[in-house]
């Protein structure tokens, strides 16, 4: 597939912040560069090539998954007694990650600080309305403000028939946060305290509580962290949910924040360990076959002309030395 890709870059006049966003492959923010303090530090991480290449569209940067976020198992969608083919994407025979994080959006709206796109299937990619059981729009507003990077989703049904769906982004964040020591240094605070359990990636619907959910919450080493599981019955403080990267030889603290809307966290460390993937979604993997089983999924079904917003922040700050 050939891709128009139109880099566009951010910028924050009170900060060395900047973001550079691939409009034309699933509106992707592959670089995000923040301060901490004195220093610069490179937040997410991609493939060198990724801005004019654009390869694996779930391996770099911060890739967006909608209409549905993680696995689902096969290639068949079923909803209100239809079927709905859908593409293998795992290198298992399994759908994943939904349709927009490599096809093309639209800028709605550009500024230095701030840019809106949007896609929308029955205009963009007609070709995929035979696959979902409605139309879709997913717009996403990107602002670098203070240095941090706040991200707007709003989803919408402009169809005929409800639209049910779910979102998550799929960010990797470089560790370690700075020129010195190394990932295994770094120290990742988790909100959740129950894991869903997974059968070859899949959800089986059954939840369990963490034997560790403590150290979760406090933080560990990533060190100790190898895993790709799907977190639940996360914490929030009000209205926010908060996980943690705290590099205490860079005296540096990322921060990701995301409202209630953001039910699970799939937390994943690639084999590589240069890197941690904690993903807030909006629904349990594959709900639709989970909700036929009676498990509460947090499947979001909008019927025609509705919509949600979802935000999401990164922020990263001087974490001072223990004393």
């Amino acid at each position: 597939m050939t891709h128009s890709l139109q880099n566009v870059v951010l910028a924050d006049p009170h900060s060395n912040a900047v973001a550079e966003i691939l409009v034309g492959f699933g509106f992707n923010c592959h670089r995000l560069r923040l301060d901490c303090d004195t220093q610069s530090v490179e937040v997410l991480r991609s493939s060198p090539d990724f801005s004019t290449h654009a390869g694996n569209p779930t391996g770099s940067g911060l890739p967006v998954m909608f209409p549905f976020p993680g696995r689902i198992l096969g290639t068949e969608l079923r909803w209100k007694n239809k079927t709905y083919p859908l593409p293998a994407g795992d290198g298992q025979g399994n759908a994943i990650h939904g349709f927009v994080l490599d096809r093309p959006w639209r800028v709605i709206s550009q500024e230095p600080q701030r840019i809106v796109a949007e896609f929308e299937a029955g205009r963009d990619a007609p070709e995929l309305l035979r696959q979902w059981p409605s139309d879709f729009r997913i717009s996403a507003d990107y602002e670098l403000a203070k240095n941090r990077f706040q991200m707007v989703y709003r989803v919408s049904n402009p169809g005929t028939e409800p639209l049910p769906c779910g979102l998550g982004i799929h960010p990797y964040f470089h560790l370690p946060l700075g020129p010195l020591g190394d990932a295994e240094d770094c120290t990742i605070r988790l909100p959740g305290t129950s894991t869903w359990e997974l059968e070859q990636l899949i959800t089986t619907g059954r939840k369990h509580r963490l034997p560790n959910a403590e150290e979760f919450v406090a933080g560990q080493p990533f060190r100790q962290l190898r895993v790709d599981c799907v977190l639940s019955d996360l914490q929030f403080s009000g209205p926010t949910g908060t996980a943690e990267i705290i590099d205490e030889p860079n005296h540096c603290r990322l921060t990701i924040e995301f409202d209630k809307s953001f039910r699970e966290c799939i937390v994943y460390t690639p084999e590589d360990r240069g890197a941690i993937c904690i993903e807030p979604i909006t629904c349990v993997p594959d709900p639709f076959r989970l909700a036929d089983q009676g498990v509460d999924t947090g499947l979001l079904v909008l019927e025609p002309q509705q919509s949600f917003e979802y935000r999401i922040s990164l922020g990263l700050y001087h974490h001072p030395p223990a004393s």
